[in-house]
């Protein structure tokens, strides 16, 4: 889109949207919903961008919206406040949204019709995550409205479960990125590609530990969510116990195998007799039920050769269970969910149980910050750096904590921070101002604390007085926070810096 084009002047994105609803069974309330919910992006962005540093392009946002409209909504209705407590409802098969008359909520509505379909996946552990991350996308996908309004940045999230979801996609964004997580969002198995591009980039034993712990997470908040769930947990948790102890009887088990490669085969062979032979095809058509449920013979046709290749994909898949290492792959793999699952079952009850689950995964996702601090080098890329942290540290973990406020990662953050700082003043990003290294930490640390917009025009003011130090933080020439360390006249003469004067943080 082009600087001077204004998002909603004469053939912009309005225009555009306008045509596609024209189509729709949506009302005038809802669309000018949309509308306002684009005109909120236009505004917001610039703040949206600069504080969560690793964000899709405005343009990119705004179209997506409206393809989702286009291709995933062919119905927007709108709840009465008064006639139900749920914010909205999404039916993808019949692509409809209720939603009550807010844009934020309609937003979210939109970003969840469009994910993945995930109640067909056989996993339960490739369902459950993809049921999550799913609603952890669709928060993501209105926070630019609902966090952001072009003046502050505040998280707007009011529930405990939006805030697990949120929490870990956003662990999710932090790992592989907003570019690959959009990609990986997009496939049809969502986890095991997850799996391999965490791999990939932490290496086999990391990768484990972050899928075990997110599994974890993913499956308690499931579990905690509705009976049903928990029973599906249960019933899914005895089927893997008796394929384990079928896969323990390998002969037994290679036998079954053998015998359902054999019956495919004999389909594959009837098939292929018939689709070879013009009269037994047609015979077989002209039997009523055939006849009543295809309405042509090529139909019918069509459906045979179908299921030939169905049976012939049954065939290579069940040749490679019984393949030595396929099989030994996957009776660990069924063994590893039993456990998991036996592990949770305990636990899934505990009041602590999601919070817990949540701090180890937080400890997996920090850990891995480090690298990213080891390979960046470059002075946009290392502010950057700064904007994710500080990003991070103010997401919520539940309605009374931020991840900053958590006392269990207070070594993990520190350790992480601490190491952005030195590589931040090391590479003539930041100022010292202290030689003392715990002094100078503490007088920097505040750059992942402030909630001012732009990092890089935050100053600081030392003021000494009574063996403590003084500092004002200002974003320009506002003041924004006061602060006081304990200090003797030793730590004074450790001070690079003037007192009593404002001092550019960062060069």
């Amino acid at each position: 889109m082009k600087a001077k084009e204004n998002l909603f002047s004469k053939n912009s994105y309005d225009t555009q949207l306008e045509e596609i609803l024209d189509n729709k069974k949506i009302s005038d309330e809802a669309r000018g919903l949309i509308l306002n919910g684009l005109y909120k992006i236009d505004i917001a962005y610039k703040d949206y961008a600069k504080i969560k540093s690793d964000v899709k392009m405005k343009n990119e946002i705004i179209t997506e919206i409206i393809e989702i409209v286009k291709n995933d909504c062919d119905t927007i209705e709108l709840f009465d406040p008064k006639d139900t407590k749920n914010k909205f409802s999404v039916d993808k098969d019949n692509k409809k949204i209720k939603v009550l008359p807010n844009e934020i909520l309609l937003f979210q509505a939109l970003y969840y019709i469009d994910s993945s379909k995930y109640k067909n996946i056989k996993n339960l552990f490739n369902k459950v995550m993809m049921n999550v991350v799913a609603k952890g996308n669709a928060i993501n996908g209105a926070e630019i409205i609902r966090d952001f309004n072009g003046w502050s940045w505040n998280n707007g999230l009011d529930n405990n479960l939006s805030i697990y979801y949120n929490l870990i996609f956003q662990d999710l964004h932090m790992l592989v990125g907003c570019k690959t997580l959009n990609v990986l969002l997009k496939t049809d198995n969502f986890r095991e590609n997850l799996i391999g591009h965490l791999q990939g980039m932490y290496g086999e034993k990391k990768a484990s530990e972050i899928i075990n712990r997110i599994d974890i997470c993913c499956m308690i908040i499931y579990m905690r969510t509705s009976v049903n769930n928990q029973k599906e947990c249960l019933r899914y948790l005895k089927r893997q116990q008796k394929h384990l102890n079928m896969l323990e009887n390998k002969s037994e088990y290679i036998s079954r195998i053998t015998l359902k490669n054999n019956k495919n085969m004999q389909v594959i062979g009837k098939i292929d007799n018939i689709l070879k032979n013009r009269n037994l095809l047609e015979k077989r058509y002209l039997n009523p039920e055939v006849k009543e449920k295809f309405k042509m013979l090529d139909l019918y046709k069509e459906h045979l050769i179908r299921i030939q290749r169905q049976k012939s994909r049954e065939i290579d898949r069940n040749a490679n269970l019984i393949n030595p290492f396929e099989y030994v792959k996957r009776k660990k793999s069924v063994k590893t969910e039993i456990d998991l699952l036996n592990k949770i079952v305990k636990v899934y009850k505990d009041k602590n149980a999601i919070e817990s689950s949540l701090i180890e995964l937080q400890r997996s996702t920090i850990s891995c910050f480090y690298k990213k601090i080891e390979v960046y080098d470059l002075k946009r890329e290392l502010i950057n750096l700064v904007y994710e942290m500080r990003y991070y540290n103010f997401l919520p973990i539940n309605k009374e904590k931020r991840i900053k406020d958590t006392k269990e990662l207070d070594v993990d953050l520190n350790y992480i921070k601490k190491k952005l700082v030195s590589k931040l003043y090391y590479n003539k990003i930041l100022d010292v101002f202290s030689k003392d290294y715990d002094k100078n930490y503490f007088i920097l640390k505040h750059i992942f604390d402030t909630k001012t917009i732009n990092i890089t025009k935050l100053d600081v003011k030392m003021h000494y007085e009574n063996k403590k130090l003084f500092l004002e933080y200002y974003d320009e020439n506002v003041l924004e926070k006061k602060l006081n360390i304990s200090f003797n006249n030793d730590d004074l003469i450790e001070l690079t810096k003037r007192t009593d004067r404002k001092l550019k943080m960062f060069i």
